[in-house]
């Protein structure tokens, strides 16, 4: 996929659009990343992502696509928390 910043206003937001295809499928995607002060002086991020999907690989389903994107989407922040802990 092909990813690009198409909104920023550092350091609370952003948006980010992406486009994908394979054989015979394709994949749009829409993210918005907001950073909010915590009570507790930490960083609070919110992300909301729209994806549209056409093709073979819609065919698979809703339900199986949206479980498999939102378990890889909980790796990547888990993944990002790991990394932001460690410094």
């Amino acid at each position: 996929m092909n990813f690009k910043v198409v909104e920023r206003s550092a350091p609370s937001h952003a948006k980010l659009i992406a486009h994908g295809s394979g054989i015979g499928s394709v994949v749009d995607l829409e993210t918005r990343i907001v950073l909010v002060e915590s009570d507790d002086g930490g960083t609070v991020m919110r992300c909301n992502a729209e994806a549209q999907v056409g093709g073979r690989i819609a065919s698979f389903g809703e339900r199986l696509l949206g479980g498999e994107a939102e378990k890889v989407i909980k790796q990547l922040f888990e993944c990002l928390r790991m990394k932001l802990e460690s410094r």
